[in-house]
């Protein structure tokens, strides 16, 4: 979909995190699919455990360490990641022939949400949630702290030349060409967030690969009751008849009237029909082999 120019707001530049972070190998209680199709390799780990208190801790030292070194010493943050966090879930898309790979896992996700430094949400809402948390706020010297977990994670795309604009779109026939078997679709979170019973933030893939091309949905969706929803998606598409491009689709919307107790798919079906209202940011853009 082409929104009209003049109801684009154009951000700048997003601040992008050098390197990632990764947890442990996978549990025995994942499910690792792996598939081979033309010029690309894909390796899905799929698991339902939550990453448990050790690993938090491993993951939020070395976030924030490496987060505080880039920026000097300005002294202590809270650390609070999200209740549940999918460490095992892991999407890596390889181009063969090139070694590019696009990945998506909660650790990038999270550490791209500490990079950006968003500030609070002030919101009644958000008055009552940090209230709650006045012991951990005393004890820092400074709070920078986005408790919706908003990030603007776009996946990880490795040797792969910077994303040109493109007019080119989505073949939206051939995804839906019910002729196509469905070779592998899974859906799995990468980081929950309840939001003390106030709400819900999520960060999810999807992913179908077909006979004739492959489809990944990012999706990062935050819930305040009665106050805002936020959708922010990044769509991947390679078919396969086009040679060594992908396209990514990047769209932020959100809205503040309007909100009921709405799930991700909802919400995504309303904000699209309100569209171009309430649209933040939107790019379509062209990555080619490096």
């Amino acid at each position: 979909m082409e929104y009209p120019k003049q109801t684009i707001v154009d951000v700048p530049e997003l601040k992008r995190c050098e390197g990632s972070v990764h947890f442990e190998e996978p549990s025995s209680s994942a499910a690792t699919t792996a598939v081979h199709i033309r010029d690309w390799s894909i390796r899905l780990t799929h698991g339902s455990r939550i990453a448990s208190q050790e690993e938090r801790e491993r993951l939020e030292e070395e976030m924030y360490s490496s987060q505080e070194q880039g920026e000097g010493d300005q002294g202590p943050t809270i650390r609070n990641l999200p209740e549940q966090v999918y460490s095992e879930n892991v999407l890596v898309l390889e181009h063969r022939p090139s070694g590019n790979t696009i990945r998506f896992s909660a650790a990038d996700a999270l550490q791209q949400w500490i990079c950006d430094g968003n500030e609070p949400i002030q919101l009644n809402i958000s008055e009552k949630w940090q209230q709650e948390r006045k012991k951990d706020a005393a004890e820092a010297t400074r709070v920078v702290y986005d408790w919706t977990y908003t990030t603007s994670y776009v996946g990880s795309c490795e040797g792969w030349d910077v994303p040109r604009e493109t007019q080119e779109q989505m073949d939206k026939a051939l995804l839906m060409d019910r002729r196509a078997p469905i070779l592998v679709f899974d859906s799995f979170p990468l980081y929950v967030s309840e939001l003390d019973d106030m709400g819900v933030s999520e960060a999810s893939v999807k992913i179908r690969v077909m006979p004739e091309c492959w489809f990944v949905l990012l999706r990062f969706f935050l819930r305040i009751d009665g106050q805002l929803v936020r959708i922010r998606d990044a769509r991947y598409f390679c078919n396969f008849g086009h040679g060594e491009t992908v396209l990514r689709e990047v769209r932020w919307q959100e809205a503040t009237s309007g909100v009921g107790y709405c799930n991700a798919d909802e919400a995504a079906q309303m904000l699209q029909a309100l569209a171009p209202s309430g649209v933040q940011h939107y790019a379509m853009e062209k990555l080619f082999v490096g």
